[in-house]
């Protein structure tokens, strides 16, 4: 009866230690904690259980553990080269203390602010390196979303999810530009993803593969697909 006491006192006294020790810690350090805790806690269950004579069953669950172990395994050999590769070739995206989020990509980085739902963007690569997003014309965004198709399909998704918050349903049903004031030389090439000295045939299989992605028969964009046509025009144009 007295151990019993004094067990229960024991444990009473460890409660109340480890409330106070979560009220004195800063929460950057909580979850260090919880595993400290947790450790101390399994280490003083297992030396009760081996002093009363009863961790005998613990044995006897990890027996019972074995045979679906050894089943898993192959299974697990057979689908980590699958995991791995996704892992790899996923967005890498990253929470920040601020309650936000961050998602970057080849071509893009952009942060997601969770409370006040803001998206924001910056241009890592390729033309408009370093521009943020909210500084570029509805115009330009179009041209840096041809870029994302040729060269990275996470790009464009990503510039896409931006398009949809930022402009709604606008930016696909806007009317197409007219005449080759709209778009510069430089921003056609981007357009097609190709650099400058691109021959004909390569401005011609560009704009072929392109139109194959984002045609407005295909679910793409009448306004992608005429800056496409255009930037075609242009450089065909200058080859001439």
């Amino acid at each position: 009866m007295l151990g019993r006491l004094i067990l229960l006192i024991a444990f009473i006294l460890a409660v109340l230690t480890i409330i106070q020790l979560f009220k004195n810690t800063p929460k950057s350090q909580t979850k260090s904690l919880y595993w400290k805790v947790g450790l101390s806690a399994s280490a003083i269950i297992l030396i009760l259980l081996a002093a009363s004579g009863r961790i005998h069953w613990i044995g006897a669950a990890i027996g019972a553990m074995i045979p679906i172990v050894r089943r898993s395994i192959p299974l697990l050999l057979r689908y980590f080269p699958m995991v791995q590769q996704y892992l790899r070739t996923r967005p890498q995206q990253s929470p920040s203390a601020n309650n936000t989020s961050e998602v970057k990509t080849a071509i893009l980085s952009m942060t997601l602010d969770h409370d006040t739902d803001r998206l924001q963007g910056q241009v890592i690569s390729g033309p408009f390196s370093g521009h943020y997003l909210d500084s570029l014309e509805l115009e330009q965004l179009q041209s840096l979303m041809g870029y994302c198709h040729q060269q990275d399909k996470d790009s464009a998704k990503l510039l896409m999810s931006y398009l949809n918050h930022r402009f709604g349903n606008q930016w696909q049903t806007s009317p197409p530009p007219s005449g080759d004031g709209n778009l510069t030389e430089d921003s056609a090439y981007a357009v097609l993803g190709l650099h400058r000295g691109a021959s004909r045939d390569e401005v011609i299989q560009a704009h072929r593969k392109m139109m194959q992605k984002v045609h407005p028969d295909r679910g793409g964009s009448d306004y992608l697909a005429a800056q496409i046509n255009q930037a075609k025009d242009i450089l065909i144009s200058k080859l001439a």
